[in-house]
């Protein structure tokens, strides 16, 4: 009986070390499995921000693009109006030479009735 005590005594013991050791297992395991999902999440959120950064650079660089091919746009229309403009500009200039040169020679006329 004494031998059957001791040995239902170490079994006892034996079985509650087990016991301790497959908690602190279970613990351990715990532990490393809320890390990996943290850093799973964190990977996931790192994922969601580079995404939302990458569509707003994107929607920022198309923007941008727009805008200086409407700058372009206004330039060659007022590069376009600036050659209209030129263009006047050098047909009053010729028509303003045009009449002076008939004034001239109405003037140079008039001296030479005015010499005889």
């Amino acid at each position: 009986m004494e031998t059957t005590t001791i040995v239902l005594v170490l079994a006892g013991m034996c079985a509650g070390a087990v016991l301790v050791i497959l908690a602190s297992a279970y613990r351990s395991l715990q532990a490393k499995v809320n890390v990996t999902e943290y850093a799973i999440e964190q990977m996931e959120l790192q994922r969601d921000v580079e995404q939302k950064f990458n569509d707003l650079y994107n929607e920022v660089n198309t923007r941008v693009d727009s805008l200086i091919q409407m700058i372009d746009d206004k330039e060659d229309d007022i590069e376009n109006t600036l050659d209209d403009i030129r263009g006047m500009i050098d047909n009053v200039e010729g028509r303003i030479d045009s009449r002076a040169d008939k004034l001239w020679a109405e003037i140079d006329k008039i001296e030479e009735t005015l010499i005889k």
